[in-house]
């Protein structure tokens, strides 16, 4: 990289994303709870790739065409489904070298709209300083947050604010805007306590009423899983 600055475009939904926020850019994709999260452990429990399928259709067409025996349908708590979007399932003995089609809520439909990105890569709590690492290798990039059903989420604004702390605390030069800069803040202000932010989120408080509260904890665990997971023609893998 040269010495010029990294410029860090911030998102925090991915509605704010216009036709060309990301084409010929590179794009790092934010999702605590869970999508993000459960990739890098299903990643690192040796899957063998991972598809994103952001609609219960594009489920059904892609199934017709996989090996059954080969692939696991993931992602929700419904019938059909082998795994769920809990973190904590994604064992060797459960995913290694199987392909997943993964289908949640929000990442999904996020990895979706950095289509036209020259590399995409997947960004949670748990693999932050391994993303951080090579992000600092590049001059140009986007951070787009996948929110919560369309709205701000704050775990995820967290997480892009701990992207770019980590790249301050390399003393790397940086041209953010309005929204990198209030992300920084968000997560220094955060202070140690991360589960306890966690648990106090809208999906944090879903996760609890559904007694989940063990994600929560896997979560919220900084560099814990150092993967980094990479887009490359529509499929998720190490890279």
């Amino acid at each position: 990289m040269s010495e010029d600055a990294i410029r860090l475009d911030l998102y925090f939904t991915p509605l704010e994303l216009g036709e060309k926020s990301v084409k010929g850019k590179r794009a790092v994709v934010v999702d605590v709870l869970r999508f993000c999260t459960t990739v890098a452990y299903a990643l690192q429990a040796g899957t063998e790739k991972i598809i994103p399928v952001a609609s219960t259709d594009d489920v059904t067409r892609l199934m017709a065409n996989m090996d059954r025996k080969e692939t696991l349908l993931c992602g929700k708590r419904l019938d059909g489904y082998q795994l769920s979007n809990s973190p904590e399932e994604y064992t060797p003995e459960a995913v290694e070298g199987k392909t997943l089609l993964m289908s949640t809520h929000n990442g999904p439909a996020s990895v979706a709209r950095c289509d036209g990105a020259k590399e995409i890569l997947l960004a949670s709590l748990v693999n932050l300083n391994a993303v951080v690492e090579r992000v600092a290798k590049e001059e140009e990039w986007v951070v787009l947050c996948a929110a919560r059903n369309g709205r701000f989420a704050l775990e995820d604004a967290l997480c892009a604010g701990a992207i770019v702390g980590g790249l301050r605390n390399r003393r790397l030069p940086l041209t953010l805007g309005d929204a990198g800069r209030s992300a920084e803040f968000l997560f220094r202000s955060a202070g140690v306590d991360l589960p306890a932010i966690l648990r106090g989120t809208e999906a944090g408080k879903a996760l609890v009423e559904q007694g989940m509260e063990r994600d929560l904890e896997l979560c919220s665990r900084i560099d814990t899983v150092p993967v980094v997971p990479v887009v490359v023609d529509g499929r998720i893998q190490k890279p």
